[in-house]
């Protein structure tokens, strides 16, 4: 070949990113093993020599062509496999963001609610407290007012438990002897099941508790006899954004 042989060829073809990719096989009458070494090393794919037969070159030309077609088949499967996890990754990167805000506007509010209600409400619940002293009303009126207060007070410390819940900080770490996470939080849960457990349970009937260990976890069990929350609630009555549809269940269920 003039002014250069079929190594510096194929070596210049596999440094033009637009030509890499043509598979490249050596025909040659050279058929000593430093000759075959070198053109794999500048890139070739295969390599034959002289004499050769036509049905083998066009076989071998064939195996290559479908080896190329596969690899870029699969090359363009992997960029878009890519492209789609580059584009799955930005959407959980913004709705996580989302939810950073809505969890940001969650305690905003609900802090706004325990906190800035209080001082009103001390005012109204301390003057219904003396009206009662004053005029001594009789003692279905007064505990009325005692329960109202108390539901009152429950609502806004609920509230201000809420606002300690962040939103996608994972699940609470357990082992056998402790349970990992905020005390607080950990005793309103168990409270709150007690007291849905005893809300619901049958009139004269009694509540069970037993605490069992695992081989990686304690198990808390609360059983009772009673009303049932229907099935299709369950999977979200734990769920902090599905909790309005929860409530109503269960004052449903306790009004009757």
């Amino acid at each position: 070949m003039p002014e250069m042989d079929g190594y510096e060829v194929c070596a210049r073809l596999k440094a033009d990113d637009s030509l890499k990719q043509i598979p490249v096989i050596f025909l040659s009458a050279l058929d000593e093993t430093g000759d075959k070494v070198k053109a794999f090393q500048s890139g070739g794919v295969d390599y034959i020599t002289k004499p050769f037969r036509f049905d083998e070159v066009r076989a071998r030309v064939d195996t290559h062509c479908r080896l190329h077609r596969l690899q870029e088949a699969l090359r363009l499967h992997n960029d878009r496999l890519e492209e789609l996890v580059a584009v799955r990754t930005r959407e959980l990167a913004e709705a996580h963001a989302r939810l950073k805000i809505l969890d940001q506007a969650k305690t905003d509010f609900l802090n706004l609610i325990s906190h800035e209600l209080r001082t009103p409400l001390n005012g109204l619940l301390g003057i219904g407290d003396i009206l009662f002293d004053e005029s001594s009303p009789d003692s279905e009126l007064r505990d009325m007012f005692e329960r109202s207060r108390r539901r009152i007070l429950t609502i806004l410390d609920d509230a201000s438990v809420l606002t300690q819940i962040e939103v996608g900080t994972g699940e609470l770490a357990a082992s056998a002897i402790s349970v990992r996470g905020v005390k607080e939080l950990l005793v309103k849960a168990l409270q709150s099941l007690l007291e849905t457990a005893v809300k619901f349970s049958n009139q004269g009937g009694s509540v069970q508790v037993a605490c069992r260990r695992a081989a990686e976890a304690v198990n808390v069990m609360i059983e009772s006899s009673g009303r049932t929350i229907p099935a299709r609630v369950i999977p979200k009555f734990f769920d902090l954004f599905s909790i309005g549809e929860a409530i109503v269940f269960c004052r449903f269920l306790a009004a009757r």
